[in-house]
């Protein structure tokens, strides 16, 4: 129930941002600094991945690099069909990136939110403590650069969210090119 309170601000605030977009220019609805542009074309090279921090830390990852990582798997259901795909978890990458997980992930932490997109704009929203392991038992999310065991096909790599738990895999984005921790206001 606190990760599902701690996703109502973030919720509230992409409702006005949708508002708001439609009488303005796009904008990021967290940061207008931020770098991410609605709309916009990715800013990543192709089979690369792009982490943005709270502070600014940017990191760029390749599919190499993504590779070499230590990878959990996490079995997607859609259809009918089962599919384990594999990666490293998204808590690692971001705590790469200075995100507090673990004991440092408190009070006003639990309201920082992820934002996930895929190459074709396409984003999901998680916010840090569904992404930390210390909030939940069992339900990890990762990265996936594997499917069955192969490198993912270009329709949905080369990376793929997994979210684990969810009935639906809407939150299991695409050809992820960025991914983005932010502070709500």
């Amino acid at each position: 129930m606190r990760i599902v309170r701690a996703l109502l601000p973030a919720l509230a605030l992409l409702a006005a941002a949708s508002a708001a977009s439609a009488q303005t220019p796009a904008k990021d609805a967290v940061s207008p600094a931020s770098e991410a542009k609605v709309g916009a074309l990715s800013t990543s090279a192709p089979g690369t991945i792009t982490l943005r921090g709270l502070n600014g830390e940017t990191e760029v990852l390749t599919s190499a690099q993504l590779a070499a990582l230590p990878h959990q798997t996490v079995t997607l259901s859609h259809e009918g069909k089962d599919t384990v795909y594999a990666g490293p978890t998204l808590s690692e990458l971001l705590r790469d990136i200075g995100a507090p997980m673990g004991v440092k992930l408190h009070g006003q932490g639990v309201n920082d939110v992820v934002f996930v997109t895929a190459a074709d704009q396409y984003r999901v929203v998680l916010t840090l403590a569904e992404v930390d392991p210390s909030f939940h038992k069992g339900a990890k999310v990762i990265l996936a650069d594997q499917a069955d065991g192969k490198p993912l096909d270009p329709k949905e790599g080369p990376f793929r969210l997994v979210v684990d738990g969810d009935l639906k895999p809407a939150r299991s984005a695409r050809s992820v090119v960025e991914i983005d921790l932010k502070h709500l206001p």
